[in-house]
């Protein structure tokens, strides 16, 4: 009889491990599920007094120097916002891991819908949403400051920091990965839910998901996930991206194309996620060449490198940067495999937007081409969607279309409410 207790305390002490752990708990689609029943694992407030509605509205007073109306926004931000640190459980390639981010709930006692936001491209740790500690300037030092906007306008934010950033940071970054970060931006719904039943904040029971750039890929991506799988869990009201790259392969190739990387930090993210993603073992020589190869192997994308310190640590001519044979194959009818990824990780093909959908794209994105948006809206509207639109933007590079697209945003979704 002991003997039989014994093995059960084992069998449990396993079962708590496998899940600590995180590996083959919640292999197949059915399991991965269950999720849903609790993910939140920690929360802790870290802003000691509530961020009021003149500190968030500082956010964007420089803006009217050029040029930008301000009068909507700063009539929508009504109020003092908290924010929160979480962490929770999500599944990465069949493993349960864990991840972070940050909530901001309004200091208020009306029922709220909550938003989504995703944020675009970071590199160091210390910008991810979570690692928010005050505003100073008008800034806090993380992409958080667009959500607080978001959140003193009435909505209760998930702001998930990304697998391979402060809580998740040993890993690197999936950048563009669609799976990832759809589920990784689901589970952060999911754990600011029961972040506000913690809390007791009620909220309403649709959702509004957006975000720019990496974050407008990741919005899509989510969007997709909730669409076709927990259209019932997640009602969304209404989706808004703003410059994103939703035809990777097409993006990729206009990168190795050009003879000169504008921001080889971000063109040289792509592969070096790609290769660890799904050719953990082939050497980056293969594709970079010396020395940036044993610069991104040695942990360039870590995240303990800002943009400016990767960007000296790299070059922009691409028939340096890039090794010839490889640029050769992938431009022409060779990488047949790693094509193959970008292409299964598009966001344009297989499914069309049901709710409400905003594509916003400046004509001047020197970073994310506008072929994007054409080609995601034209491929939706042939695949039976009727409510996308593609908002186009006139004149604006990628960081200052960013400003028309929340401004724009905040006053759509209020519509909406």
């Amino acid at each position: 009889m002991e003997l039989k207790k014994n093995l059960f305390q084992m069998l449990c002490l396993v079962l708590m491990l496998s899940l600590i752990v995180g590996c083959n708990l919640f292999e197949g689609k059915d399991n991965k599920e269950d999720t849903s029943s609790r993910v939140l694992i920690s929360y802790e407030l870290v802003t000691s007094n509530a961020v009021t509605q003149e500190e968030v509205d500082a956010i964007v007073q420089p803006l009217a120097f050029l040029g930008f109306d301000l009068s909507g926004i700063l009539e929508a931000t009504r109020y003092s916002v908290n924010v929160y640190k979480i962490t929770y459980f999500t599944i990465f390639k069949g493993c349960v891991t864990r991840a972070s981010g940050a909530v901001i709930i309004p200091v208020n006692t009306q029922t709220m819908p909550i938003l989504s936001m995703q944020h675009g491209t970071i590199f160091h740790d210390s910008e991810a949403p979570s690692r928010f500690q005050a505003l100073v300037n008008g800034e806090s030092g993380t992409v958080l400051d667009l959500a607080l906007l978001y959140a003193a306008s009435g909505y209760i934010c998930s702001v998930p920091d990304y697998l391979g950033y402060e809580t998740s940071g040993g890993m690197l970054h999936p950048y563009h990965e669609a799976e990832s970060l759809g589920q990784t931006c689901l589970d952060m719904m999911r754990a600011t839910r029961q972040l506000c039943a913690e809390l007791s904040v009620a909220h309403q029971s649709h959702y509004f998901i957006c975000g720019y750039s990496e974050g407008a890929y990741a919005t899509l991506a989510l969007q997709k996930l909730i669409q076709t799988r927990f259209p019932d869990e997640f009602p969304i009201a209404a989706s808004s991206c703003g410059d994103g790259a939703y035809d990777l392969l097409a993006t990729v190739k206009h990168y190795l194309a050009s003879p000169v990387q504008l921001y080889p930090p971000i063109s040289c993210m792509f592969f070096a996620s790609y290769r660890q993603l799904y050719e953990a073992y082939r050497d980056p020589g293969e594709i970079f060449l010396a020395p940036y190869d044993e610069r991104i192997q040695n942990g360039l994308y870590s995240g303990e490198f800002t943009f400016a310190e990767i960007y000296v640590q790299l070059t922009t001519d691409t028939d340096s940067l890039f090794a010839e044979a490889f640029l050769a194959g992938f431009l022409g009818d060779g990488e047949a495999n790693l094509k193959q990824r970008f292409a299964a990780n598009g966001l344009c093909d297989g499914w069309a937007p049901s709710a409400p959908t905003r594509l916003y794209h400046s004509a001047a994105d020197e970073i994310i081409p506008f072929f994007n948006a054409e080609h995601a809206e034209n491929q939706f509207r042939l695949n039976g969607s009727t409510s996308v639109e593609l908002m186009r933007v006139e004149g604006l590079n990628h960081i200052f279309a960013t400003f028309p697209w929340l401004i724009e945003t905040i006053a759509w979704f209020d519509t909406l409410k």
